[in-house]
Order: structure tokens, then C-alpha cells, then sequence
């Protein structure tokens, strides 16, 4: 009895083990086929499998390598860009701090405004005068060749120009009459090599002697209007600071006026005709100054030689043979010119905008002509004197119309009055600038 119930206590025992052991196992089949069908969901799909007509795969990694991980690059300030720097200022253009200049970097304020607002020089007429009879030589109307003296100055300038002067008492007739002469002058000068140089053309109008002088002729006869030498100057900046500029050039003289003819009446009557064919060659050193805003002045030192003079030929009864050629002698000029300026605006520097007179400056000059050889006659042309020493000062004040143009009015007279060495008794001078 004792060893039935041991047998069906380890039977139930068995049993009990194999209904726990199976509610396990179906309790760990569910729970892994819960994670299988996780995973299976998350994988990719399965691998098609290959037909024996499909090639193989070359074989190889399975992964790529790792990358190394990259650094961002480090954000700072951009580098400046480099500008063009501007192209530096011309002060020989207008230069009167108008748009193009101010852009440049240069205002009214600069020593650079100051030395280009500079005046341009006045002048006067000095000149060797000859004698044929009663009359002075009447080429060009009785004037003479243009120096660099009158309306310019060293500083290289874009502009067009009108000259008038009147001369009182400069001539005299075959009549023996003393009259005036007028000049009427146009020109221009236009810059090269960024206002570094120059070349400005003159052509005068002179209404003076007629180019056909007879004694026997009236005063009015003897009076008339020809065109005067062109003349042509070339010059070069060769320093140039905010206080001062120097320069050299050469005036060149062309023989452009028409040829004379003189006739005196007598017994016999004689002809003397004089062939405009000289050609002057004046080289010349200038030097501008502008001190400060207020104080301003030039300085001209040139040398008058005549290269070839003028051919003489006098016609005796109705014979004409050339006597020689008229060549006046090396002439030394010096002029100096000194200015203030009493009243200037700088604010009205736009050569588009209307303004009326924007300055103001008195300028007094001196002029110093003086021969270096002695003059010779030919025939019946005769020097007033063998040599000269002429002195004359000139008087004037320039004002500023705007910034590009400019009105000169001045009067200029003899120092010395002996001989030859007074060539006229006054002299007028309007002068008109217009700067591009």
C-alpha cells in the first residue's frame, strides 16, 4: 500500500513536470517568434536566388570601409577686396575741384587747386623796330612775333583763348603819321600725357600799317589789316609740387603774314619790298608759384633768335634785284608777374553750374627786352637804334567767371622812355580764358 501511493505521488510528480515543461516552451516559442517577426520586418528582403543563366557576383567586402569623419570648415571675416586705386588727379585741367577731380581725391582745399587757379601771365610789346623812311616796317601791320609771355603760363592747360590789346601810338605811316595798332587774337591749347605737356596755336589779326606804304599816300591809305605770324608753342612739365611748376618750351614764329612793299616818290622812284620769310625759334624756362591760397606768381626767362630773316630786294627802274635779308637781332626777355587774391569762392568749382565772379586778384608785372648783338641795316631799312633795352610794366586784375572761365583786364606802359627803347605810349589789354 505504502508502495502504490509512493508510485502515484512521482507519477503526478512527472506529470505536473511535463504540463509546466510544455507551457515553457510554448510560452518561448511565442515570445521568439514575436522577436523574429520584429526582426524580420526591419531586414531587408532576402537575396533573390541566382539562375544558373545569371553570372555571379564578384566576390569581395560585404561593408564599405568607414569614412573618416570630415571637420567643418572654420567661418571667420572675408579678406578685403582689393580696390583699383584711383588714377591720380591732373591738376593741369580745369582743376578747379570739379567732379572728375574730386573723385580723384583732391579738393578745393589742396595745394594743387591753388597752383592750377593760377592766372595766366598778361604780357606787354616789346619788339626791334626798323625804320624805312619815315615809316617803321610795316610786316604784320607793324606788329611783331608773339613771346610766351602773353596770356599763358608753365602749367600745361586745356583751354581756348581771345586776346584784344590796342597800342597807342606804336606806328608810324609813310606820311609820317603816328597811329595806333590793334591785335585781335584767337587761339587755344590742349594738353598731352596727362597735362604733363602741351601745345597751344595762336594766329593774330592785326590792324595797323598797310602791307603797301607810299609817302605820297593819305594817313588812311597808309592804313590796313592783315593776318599777323602764326605761332606754335610745344612745352613740357618737368617738376611739379603743390607749391611750384616748371616747365621749357620753344615759340616758334611761322612766317604767315603777307609781304610789304614800300614806295618812295622822287627821282628815282624806288620800291622796296621786303619777302616775309623769317622764322623765329624762342626757347624759353617758366616757372608758376602759388605760395599759399592767397599769394601766386610767374617767371619767364626766353631767348628771340631769328633763324633765316627776311629777304630785301629794292626795284630801280624796273630792275629788282635782292639786297640782302632784314634779321633782327637775338633778343633776352625777361618778365616776372606777381598776384593776390583778394576774394575767392570755393565753393562754386562745377564748370556745369552757373556762377558769376567766383575771384578776384590785382596782378602787377614787369617786362625786360634787351638785344645781345647789335642790328645791322640793309639798303634803306634802318634800326631805330643798333640795340634796345626796353623796360615796361603792366597793370591789370583777372577775374574768375565760374570755374573755367576768366576775364584779364590790364593796362601796360613804358619805364623807359629813350629812343628806341619806348615803343609805344599805353597799351589796353582785355584778355579772355575759357578752361575744358
Amino acid at each position: 500500500m505504502a508502495s502504490r501511493t509512493k508510485r502515484w505521488m512521482i507519477s503526478a510528480v512527472a506529470l505536473g513536470s511535463l504540463w509546466i515543461s510544455g507551457s515553457a516552451a510554448s510560452a518561448a516559442d511565442e515570445a521568439f517568434g514575436a522577436v523574429a517577426e520584429a526582426v524580420d520586418a526591419e531586414a531587408p528582403a532576402a537575396p533573390q536566388l541566382l539562375t544558373p543563366s545569371q553570372p555571379m557576383p564578384p566576390r569581395g567586402p560585404t561593408t564599405l570601409p568607414p569614412t573618416a569623419p570630415t571637420t567643418p570648415p572654420k567661418v571667420g571675416p572675408a579678406p578685403p577686396v582689393a580696390e583699383t586705386p584711383p588714377a591720380p588727379a591732373n591738376p593741369n585741367e580745369i582743376a578747379l575741384a570739379n567732379s572728375s577731380a574730386a573723385s580723384a581725391g583732391m579738393d578745393s582745399s589742396s595745394g594743387i587747386y591753388d597752383l592750377a587757379s593760377v592766372p595766366d601771365m598778361i604780357g606787354d610789346a616789346p619788339g626791334m623796330r626798323y625804320m624805312l623812311g619815315r615809316s617803321n616796317v610795316a610786316l604784320a601791320a607793324g606788329d611783331r612775333g608773339i613771346k610766351i609771355a602773353e596770356d599763358s603760363r608753365p602749367l600745361p592747360t586745356d583751354r581756348v583763348f581771345f586776346d584784344f590789346n590796342y597800342f597807342d601810338r606804336a606806328n608810324t605811316t609813310a606820311d609820317g603819321t603816328s597811329i595806333g595798332l590793334e591785335r585781335y587774337t584767337l587761339g587755344f591749347e590742349k594738353t598731352f600725357f596727362n597735362g604733363h605737356a602741351s601745345v597751344e596755336v595762336r594766329g593774330p589779326i592785326d590792324t595797323g600799317l598797310n602791307r603797301r606804304q607810299s609817302d605820297q599816300n593819305s594817313t588812311s591809305a597808309n592804313e590796313g589789316t592783315v593776318f599777323g605770324d602764326l605761332t606754335i608753342t610745344p612745352k613740357v612739365l618737368l617738376v611739379q609740387t603743390r607749391e611750384f611748376a616748371l616747365a621749357v618750351g620753344v615759340t616758334i614764329g611761322l612766317p604767315t603774314t603777307p609781304d610789304e612793299q614800300y614806295t618812295t616818290v622822287g627821282s628815282p622812284t624806288i620800291d622796296v619790298r621786303i619777302h616775309s620769310e623769317d622764322v623765329h625759334l624762342a626757347p624759353f624756362v617758366g616757372l608758376q608759384i602759388a605760395h599759399d591760397e592767397h599769394f601766386f606768381a610767374i617767371g619767364y626767362l626766353q631767348v628771340d633768335f631769328d633763324a633765316n630773316g627776311d629777304r630785301v630786294s629794292e626795284e630801280i627802274l624796273q630792275v629788282d634785284p635782292v639786297i640782302g635779308r632784314l634779321r633782327s637781332p637775338t633778343l633776352l626777355y625777361g618778365d616776372l608777374s606777381m598776384g593776390y587774391w583778394l576774394y575767392r569762392d570755393r565753393t562754386g568749382c562745377d564748370c556745369g553750374v552757373n556762377h558769376y565772379i567766383t575771384g578776384l586778384a590785382p596782378i602787377v608785372e614787369l617786362h625786360y627786352t634787351t638785344a645781345l648783338q647789335d642790328a645791322h641795316s640793309v639798303g634803306l631799312i634802318t634800326p631805330l637804334r643798333n640795340r634796345m633795352d626796353a623796360l615796361d610794366m603792366t597793370a591789370g586784375v583777372n577775374l574768375q567767371l565760374g570755374a573755367c572761365s576768366s576775364l584779364t583786364l590790364a593796362d601796360a606802359f613804358p619805364l623807359r622812355t629813350r629812343g628806341g627803347d619806348k615803343l609805344f605810349d599805353g597799351e589796353l589789354i582785355v584778355q579772355f580764358n575759357r578752361r575744358f
